[in-house]
Parts: structure tokens; sequence; C-alpha cells
């Protein structure tokens, strides 16, 4: 589902580096690959329809 996400913070996933947690505007998490984003810009994302068992929206590709 193409998702418009205003990415407010980010970090590493624990103990992983090869994703990354993004926070939107509405203080929501989401789960990807690494990407070089810019706080406070929008950027379109592809993500998953319902969040996955860890309870996070993952972000399947980065354009849309």
């Amino acid at each position: 589902m193409k998702y418009f996400l205003k990415v407010t913070d980010w970090k590493w996933v624990p103990g992983s580096d090869k994703e990354m947690m993004y926070k939107d505007d509405k203080d929501e998490w989401f789960v990807g690959p690494p990407s070089n984003v810019v706080i406070g810009k929008l950027i379109v994302v592809e993500i998953t329809d319902k969040p996955l068992s860890d309870g996070y929206h993952h972000i399947v590709k980065f354009g849309g």
C-alpha cells in the first residue's frame, strides 16, 4: 500500500545493521531497509497493508 511518510525521527533496529525504524508525524514507527532520509521531508513508500507480528508496518520499498 502506498503511504506518504513524513519522517520525524529514525534509528537503527537494535542489533541490526540492515534495518532501520522510521517515525512519522503521527508518532507511528515503520521498519524498513536503510535509506538516506531527511527529517521533516515527505517521502512516498510502499508498506505492508497490516502491521506484522512485531506490531510495525514494514516498508517494502521507497518510492512508489
